[in-house]
């Protein structure tokens, strides 16, 4: 349980569960030339550059039986948005 498991009213608990995304950034990119040293990076075999990231899933605790994510730990609401 998350926010110290805390059960919101009208939503219910939430669990909380962390994973890795994977990605390739191109340093040829028109777009990408505002990183830092991006041509510096070490590349793989497609001439990218890796982009693991770390991601956090919040999830009503009722559905993690269930295939439906509730939201991005990007856009969840704070403690105080949901009281």
């Amino acid at each position: 349980m998350v926010f110290g498991g805390y059960v919101f009213k009208d939503v219910g608990a939430y669990e909380k569960i962390v994973g890795k995304a994977f990605g390739e950034l191109d340093p040829k990119d028109p777009k990408n030339a505002v990183i830092v040293d991006i041509q510096l990076a070490p590349k793989n075999a497609n001439g990218k550059i890796d982009r693991p990231k770390l991601k956090e899933l919040f999830l009503k605790a009722e559905t993690l039986s269930r295939t439906e994510v509730c939201r991005s730990s990007e856009h969840a609401p704070s403690v105080a948005q949901l009281r």
